[in-house]
């Protein structure tokens, strides 16, 4: 595959930061602004598809694969509003019986650095995501090139041009956010879903600019490290 370049990379940064601050400028409404980071999953799904038909892009993921599952997701908070909604949609109880490993999940992983979070996902049934079609972006992010490595533990061999497409188009959407004065920064899922779930005003101090969630034990670190926020990585490479 031939060396990305910045021109390669930039434009996807730039468009999605001109897509969300314009989007959030001429629609100020609480709706509007959680719905807008499915642009951001769209395109991500929209990267993934075109490095597929590539040789080098010849992914292992399946369904019912889950070896990833048990790394740390972290996400926006509209993107966590949007989870939440989905799951205000089901059957009473799914809801409940999704609440209570969400609860269970939030005991567990309170604290916990990237190196140190080896849970399985609370919203994984029978090694499926229950919430596919709302995943986060660190979800539709990584794709691995050879489940051997994950059965194995080690670091998933990923693609180049996705990781760095994907990471420049989805800080485009954060610093878009943060322009808007919209908290952007990310946030464990499982423990800031389960607030979003039993305080339904959270989504309403958000869009008035309000950080409703609480930050990663290791946030400092990730934003004085210059490098892209949630590129999703696994926590060991």
């Amino acid at each position: 595959m031939a060396q990305l370049t910045l021109q390669d990379i930039k434009p996807h940064h730039d468009n999605q930061f001109t897509l969300v601050t314009r989007g959030l400028a001429q629609n100020r409404n609480r709706v509007f602004a959680v719905n807008l980071v499915k642009t951001a999953h769209d395109k991500t799904d929209a990267i993934v598809a075109a490095v597929r038909k590539k040789p080098e892009g010849q992914f292992d993921c399946k369904p019912g694969c889950s070896y990833c599952c048990s790394y740390r997701v972290e996400a926006l908070p509209p993107e966590i509003f949007l989870i939440a909604a989905e799951l205000r949609k089901r059957p009473a109880a799914e809801l409940e019986a999704t609440t209570a490993r969400l609860r269970e999940h939030a005991v567990r992983a309170k604290g916990l650095r990237p190196e140190h979070h080896n849970l399985p996902c609370p919203l994984l049934v029978d090694s499926k995501c229950s919430v596919y079609e709302s995943r986060p972006f660190g979800c539709r992010r990584l794709n691995s090139l050879d489940v051997e490595a994950c059965k194995a533990e080690l670091p998933p061999p990923e693609n180049e041009e996705l990781n760095l497409k994907a990471a420049a188009m989805f800080n485009g959407t954060v610093e878009g956010y943060l322009k808007r004065q919209l908290p952007s920064y990310p946030h464990e899922l499982g423990q800031a879903l389960l607030e979003a779930l039993e305080d339904p005003g959270l989504e309403e101090r958000w869009f008035k600019g309000e950080q409703v969630f609480d930050f990663l034990p290791d946030m400092d670190e990730m934003l004085s490290a210059n490098t892209p926020i949630l590129v999703g990585a696994p926590p060991h490479l």
